[in-house]
């Protein structure tokens, strides 16, 4: 009696340091290689002793709650027509461009890799991209012609015509084909190369497409015809937006 009451108070002290190990590792966001041993560990020596603890710690236990979390939430803003990777990137990088296959924006979540970016990043991107291949693109995504920068510079060196940025209503503006494209506010600030220019280079492709090359930098710029919202960027030099 002694020796099973003894096995029973074993076996609820493994469950609740797998079950406490895998949300304090978490939170602190330390040490998840070996949160995720210690929670296999808990959980082979519960299958052994057939516990019905098991069941408990691997449902309520962080490594299947967080990324479950992260799948409803991207399911949840695909359905919105606002879903988004999610990676680990340079603070420095203030624009990121749109994802050419996808169509998706990148939202970057920080610098340091802490391996959390298993249960939450990761589920989550791939849940976008399984969402868009089984039901397709988010509603009001771009879907036109996506050159790369070569294919961009191309175009633009064969069809682009020079032209007078102007402000209008504290937007820069500009006319193409005697039609007016006004571009958000934002952009003055965003992007300081192009609110710097007086004289652009513009071509316009398909009637979806606007590809913008400044004079000073020779960034160029890919712009949505529909909506004048840039969706790429590619710079000439580092950080030169």
């Amino acid at each position: 009696m002694m020796k099973s009451d003894n096995t029973k108070d074993y076996t609820l002290k493994v469950f609740c340091g797998g079950l406490l190990t895998s949300w304090i590792l978490w939170i602190f966001g330390v040490g998840i290689l070996l949160g995720l041993l210690l929670w296999v560990a808990a959980l082979v020596y519960l299958f052994s002793e057939k516990s019905w603890l098991k069941w408990y710690l691997f449902f309520l236990s962080g490594w299947i709650v967080i990324p479950t979390f992260h799948v409803l939430g991207a399911t949840r803003d695909y359905l919105n027509g606002n879903a988004t990777f999610n990676q680990k990137l340079n603070l420095k990088q203030k624009f990121y461009n749109l994802d050419p296959t996808y169509r998706v924006w990148t939202r970057n979540s920080g610098v340091f890799f802490d391996g959390f970016e298993l249960l939450e990043n990761i589920p989550n991107n791939l849940t976008v991209k399984a969402l868009i291949k089984l039901f397709g693109y988010q509603k009001d995504a771009y879907l036109g012609f996506y050159p790369d920068s070569l294919e961009s510079k191309r175009l633009l060196a064969r069809y682009g015509k020079p032209i007078q940025l102007k402000m209008v209503d504290d937007r820069l503006s500009f006319n193409v084909n005697q039609k007016p494209f006004k571009m958000p506010q934002a952009y003055l600030t965003y992007f300081p190369s192009l609110s710097e220019s007086t004289e652009i280079l513009v071509c316009l492709v398909q009637n979806e497409l606007i590809l913008i090359q400044t004079k000073n930098s020779k960034n160029i710029y890919l712009m949505d015809a529909k909506t004048t919202n840039i969706f790429a960027c590619y710079l000439q030099s580092p950080n030169t937006y």
